[in-house]
């Protein structure tokens, strides 16, 4: 066997004196081997526990610095996503303020290869990769591409955010996030793959919080499985608020159809926030 076929079998690309694997790596040795869900409020990380499931969800992404038109300036985008952080432990304090104090820590390895999440592109608004991306994205909203560019073009939009910019009134360096993401091939006739504001049908229902949601339930309560189902041997952490939700989530736990081994070993990957800030 020559050595490209060997290549071939276990997944590599090979050239430049590189390799390339195409299966993710075991241990990641500068940044964190565990991608980080946040979440505001309890309810959403006890529906992901009791389910074992996470579920995306409509999101609005600031495009301006694209400089886009279809019948109007394009403005926001939105999506269906789970979005990740990839930072260590030690970094979360400032990302729990703007997130929240409720999350679940997966595995690195494993998500990147069971659901194919993606670390996103940071764009400088000053690149020439803003300009080029600008121009091929908006000869698509003139009409002007083929489907399978149009389609490529529409990925890349999805997995893309400015370096830099404001959230929540106040300004903010978006890479320091790290962010990876998780967005679903949606084929429900009741919800989008991607909303864009340049159209005023679009704009109503991004400027509608009820027909978000209701999108999003959609998702959620779909016969196709839109959602990232939980290996509870991949849950790296478990993050709650304070010591009153650490008895709620172990009770949860405890509640799981799942073998008590299993389940033991997921309470031990509970952490409560509240001691653990005295420690940062």
């Amino acid at each position: 066997m020559s050595e490209n076929d060997s290549n071939k079998r276990i997944g590599l690309i090979t050239g430049n004196n590189q390799q390339i694997s195409m299966e993710s790596p075991q241990y990641f040795h500068e940044s964190a081997n565990t991608l980080f869900n946040f979440m505001k409020e309890f309810k959403f990380l006890e529906m992901a526990i009791k389910n074992l499931k996470l579920f995306p969800r409509y999101c609005i992404e600031d495009v301006r610095y694209l400089k886009l038109k279809s019948d109007m300036e394009i403005s926001n985008i939105a999506m269906p996503m789970l979005c990740f952080c990839d930072i260590n432990l030690h970094q979360i304090q400032t990302h729990i303020a703007n997130y929240g104090s409720f999350g679940i820590g997966i595995s690195k390895q494993w998500g990147s290869q069971a659901y194919r999440i993606q670390p996103i592109n940071y764009i400088n608004p000053c690149s020439p990769l803003r300009e080029d991306l600008s121009i091929a994205l908006q000869n698509m909203f003139d009409g002007k591409s083929q489907a399978e560019e149009a389609n490529a073009l529409l990925t890349q939009l999805k997995f893309s955010k400015p370096l830099y910019g404001k959230m929540n009134g106040t300004e903010k360096n978006f890479h320091d996030e790290h962010e990876w993401r998780y967005i679903p091939d949606v084929k429900e006739r009741e919800a989008y793959g991607l909303l864009y504001d340049g159209i005023e049908y679009y704009r109503k229902w991004m400027n509608n919080k009820a027909s978000m949601e209701n999108m999003s339930d959609v998702l959620k309560n779909s016969k196709v499985e839109y959602g990232m189902i939980l290996d509870p041997t991949k849950i790296n952490y478990i993050f709650v608020e304070n010591e009153e939700f650490v008895i709620k989530i172990l009770d949860d736990i405890n509640a799981l159809d799942i073998e008590d081994k299993v389940k033991h070993l997921l309470m031990t990957k509970v952490v409560n926030l509240s001691q653990l800030k005295g420690d940062w």
